[in-house]
């Protein structure tokens, strides 16, 4: 089994000051971090900036020319790696694993993405466009085909992992990572780096590409405006910070390690919501809009409510829990380590769905809709998707 995310980071720091660890981790994007494609231009208006950020955006180190870094178009079906010669797969990128128990709404194929390399989250702006990202500036996208066609990491201005993604459309996709790094991925790339160096990335989210918001180490925040620049909030906090999530511009919810929740509205201000009573890591966060908000994290913790009103909702799992995500009120799934995969239909009960294999972790959920939805897995040997249709 892999390590859970925060002790995976731990651990790079311990062997390198690095928060990016290459023994994999289970970052989610949300985490879950994405939540369905915003639409929202919204945003904090340039003319507030100023006196917001009074130190100024966030440069990129060395004054690098953020249009330095680009990638080139990934590999098409037919150039992407074929599966490892043991794995036991065909070359059709779709493992032979399928399941689906009575009753649970999808049927679940594991597609090879191409890659050795661990997955940490995924995320798209439709059902023909969905990126995956990962260990050592791994990243691959998928036409929905079940195909995927991996990007060479080498031409990223850093090699460190990717954590996190959010998509806000097919010409407005961000992903951070190690250390420090934000991208903005267009479709075609190349991508264009933002930000690079400082306080390592974990989280994405955001309403719309004048309104994204980082989370990382150190209590980091960092908010994306309508001029493009990044700049650094006050959390209030020194956790970790590992996802996002908000059901607009003036509703924004980041949680951590020890039970850490907080709340922005557009002042960039940050609240403390220590109303659950929790301890544990909170990895995931996602809703279906202000009053319906879920949280998980350690020892299959699913918190539900919103903003000064958690209710703890049975589980039935002591699985890590690393990422919530849902196509509405009624249709949510949250999944976690030993191939746990839950759902519900809004009503406070969870099932367990199929366990493809109980020794890989799931990192972190994401959908177009009701009926595709795709998890991200890390299995320290091969990198795969567990897509549901």
């Amino acid at each position: 089994m892999r390590m859970h995310r925060v002790a995976s980071l731990l651990f790079g720091m311990v062997l390198g000051g690095s928060a990016g660890c290459s023994s994999g981790s289970t970052h989610a994007g949300g985490s879950s971090d994405g939540g369905p494609p915003g639409t929202a231009e919204g945003g904090l208006v340039e003319a507030a900036d100023a006196a917001a950020y009074p130190d100024g955006p966030i440069a990129l180190e060395g004054g690098s020319d953020p249009d330095d870094a680009s990638v080139p178009l990934e590999a098409s079906g037919a150039d992407a790696a074929p599966p490892p010669a043991d794995s036991g797969k065909a070359d059709t990128g779709h493992a032979a694993h399928e399941a689906g128990p009575t009753g649970w709404p999808l049927t679940w194929k594991e597609e090879y993405v191409g890659t050795m390399a661990s997955l940490y989250a995924v995320s798209g702006s439709s059902v023909t466009d969905v990126r995956v990202v990962g260990q050592e500036g791994t990243s691959a996208s998928s036409d929905g085909s079940g195909t995927w066609g991996v990007a060479s990491p080498t031409v990223i201005q850093t090699a460190g992992d990717l954590h996190a993604i959010w998509s806000g459309s097919a010409s407005a996709t961000f992903v951070v990572g190690v250390p420090g790094a934000i991208y903005r991925v267009t479709t075609p790339p190349p991508w264009s780096s933002e930000a690079f160096g400082g306080q390592d990335l974990l989280g994405v989210w955001g309403s719309g590409p004048s309104d994204v918001y980082a989370v990382g180490v150190l209590g980091t925040i960092m908010h994306r405006v309508a001029s493009g620049d990044w700049y650094a909030q006050q959390s209030g906090v020194s956790t970790t910070l590992l996802g996002a999530w908000g059901s607009g511009a003036g509703d924004v919810y980041v949680v951590g390690e020890g039970g850490t929740i907080l709340h922005g509205d557009s002042s960039g201000a940050w609240t403390p919501d220590t109303s659950a009573g929790v301890s544990v890591t909170l990895e995931g966060i996602w809703g279906s809009g202000p009053t319906d908000v879920y949280a998980v994290g350690a020892g299959g913790l699913i918190l539900h409510g919103n903003r000064g009103s958690w209710n703890v909702e049975a589980s039935g799992t002591s699985a890590a829990l690393t990422a919530v995500w849902g196509s509405s009120a009624t249709d949510v799934y949250v999944v976690g380590s030993a191939g746990t995969i839950l759902h519900s239909s809004g009503n406070g009960t969870w099932s367990q769905g199929p366990v493809l294999n109980a020794l890989y972790d799931y990192s972190s959920v994401w959908g177009s809709g009701p009926g595709d939805v795709y998890i991200t897995e890390f299995n320290g040997n091969e990198s795969e998707v567990v897509h549901g249709r």
